[in-house]
C-alpha cells in the first residue's frame, strides 16, 4: 500500500486512495468538507473539477488535484501551489505561479510525486515543520505531501523538501517523425516527416455514421500519440502549448491540458485544441504566435488559419513548432 506523508503546515491537505487535494488557507469549511466527501465517495479528480465548477469564481481558492492511479499522475493546479512529478529520473513542474486559471498535467511512469504550497502572505512559514507524518484518508494541515509510487535509483537520493526548480528538456523524438519542425532558410517550419514505408491507419473518424471517433471493435477513444512519446486521449477536448490554461472552470468540464516542451519559446503558452466532432478530429490554431503547420498524408504542408477547425485525417502530421509534432490514431 501506497502511504503518503506530509509536513504541517497552513494548507488543507485532503487524502484519499489514491488521490490528494490541497486548498489554500482561504478555503471555505464548506469547500474542505464537500471535497472530502466527495473523494470519500469516488469522484477522484474529474468530480473535484465538476465540484469546483459550482463555486463563485470569487470563492475559488488555490488548489492543487493529483491522481496518483497505477502510476500515471495527473494533475490539475491553480494558484500559489505546484505539483513536482520525477519520471525515469527527470523532473517536471507544473505549477509555481498565481494565476487564477486552471492547469493540468499528465505524466506516465511516475517514481515520486511532491504537491507543495508556495509561500504566500496566508502562510506563516516560521511554522514550518521539517517533520515527515504519514497520512491515509483523512484531512490535515499540511504545507507539502509526497507521495513514493515506486522505488528507484533515480529518485531514492531526491529531497522533496530541496528539490530545485527544473530546467525543461527538449522533446525526444519519434524515430518516425525525425526531422519534424526544422526551419527552412526563410524561417518556415517544414512538415514533419514520416517514414518512407510509412502508411495512413484507418480509424473511426473515416466513418459517415457512428460514435464519432471511436473504435468499431472496441469503443475506445481516438488519441494522440506525440514525437515527445506522450499518449493523449481524445475523450475531450485538449489544449496543446508551453503552458496551456483555461480561464474559469465550466461544466461543461475541464479539457485535458497537455504541457510541451519550448526552450526557444517558439510555442505559444495555449498553442493548439484538438477535439473531436460528430465523425472528424478537428484541429485549431489558438491563435498561436508562429502558427500550426498541417502535413496531409502524401502531401505538402500548409498552415492552418488561425482560429479556424481543420479535419485532421489518419496519417496527417501536426507541427507545432521546435520539433514537437503529433498525429491522430484510433482507439
Amino acid at each position: 500500500m501506497i502511504i503518503p506523508e506530509y509536513t504541517q503546515g497552513d494548507w488543507y491537505a485532503i487524502v484519499a486512495e489514491g488521490l490528494v487535494v490541497m486548498l489554500d488557507p482561504t478555503a471555505s469549511a464548506a469547500i474542505v468538507r464537500e471535497s472530502w466527501v466527495n473523494l470519500r465517495d469516488g469522484g477522484g479528480l474529474d468530480g473535484q473539477v465538476a465540484l469546483l465548477a459550482h463555486v463563485r469564481a470569487d470563492d475559488l481558492p488555490g488548489l492543487a488535484i493529483v491522481d496518483v492511479a497505477g502510476g500515471r499522475v495527473r494533475a490539475v493546479v491553480r494558484g500559489a501551489v505546484e505539483v513536482e512529478v520525477i519520471a525515469h529520473g527527470v523532473p517536471s513542474l507544473l505549477g509555481g505561479h498565481t494565476s487564477g486559471s486552471l492547469s493540468e498535467q499528465v505524466v506516465e511512469d511516475a517514481e515520486l510525486v511532491l504537491v507543495r504550497a508556495l509561500p504566500t502572505a496566508h502562510v506563516d512559514r516560521r511554522r514550518k515543520s521539517a517533520v515527515h507524518l504519514p497520512v491515509l484518508a483523512a484531512v490535515v494541515s499540511a504545507d507539502a505531501v509526497r507521495i513514493q509510487l515506486r522505488t528507484a535509483a533515480s529518485s531514492s537520493q531526491v529531497d522533496e523538501m530541496t528539490i530545485e526548480r527544473p530546467r525543461v528538456a527538449p522533446p525526444v523524438g519519434d524515430p518516425a517523425l525525425m526531422g519534424a519542425g526544422r526551419r527552412s532558410p526563410s524561417g518556415e517550419r517544414s512538415g514533419g516527416r514520416r517514414a518512407a514505408d510509412a502508411e495512413p491507419r484507418a480509424w473511426a473518424g473515416d466513418r459517415t455514421s457512428g460514435e464519432g471517433a471511436r473504435s468499431s471493435q472496441t469503443g475506445a477513444p481516438a488519441r494522440l500519440r506525440l514525437s515527445t512519446g506522450l499518449v493523449v486521449s481524445l475523450d475531450r477536448a485538449v489544449l496543446l502549448g508551453r503552458a496551456p490554461q483555461v480561464s474559469r472552470v465550466t461544466n461543461a468540464g475541464l479539457p485535458r491540458l497537455v504541457t510541451v516542451a519550448s526552450p526557444e519559446q517558439d510555442i505559444s503558452r495555449t498553442h493548439a485544441e484538438v477535439r473531436v466532432e460528430a465523425d472528424a478530429v478537428l484541429v485549431t490554431d489558438l491563435h498561436s504566435t508562429n502558427g500550426v503547420l498541417l502535413t496531409p498524408y502524401g502531401e505538402p504542408a500548409r498552415r492552418l488559419h488561425p482560429g479556424e477547425p481543420t479535419v485532421l485525417r489518419p496519417g496527417g502530421v501536426i507541427d507545432l513548432g521546435e520539433g514537437v509534432t503529433f498525429t491522430v490514431e484510433r482507439g
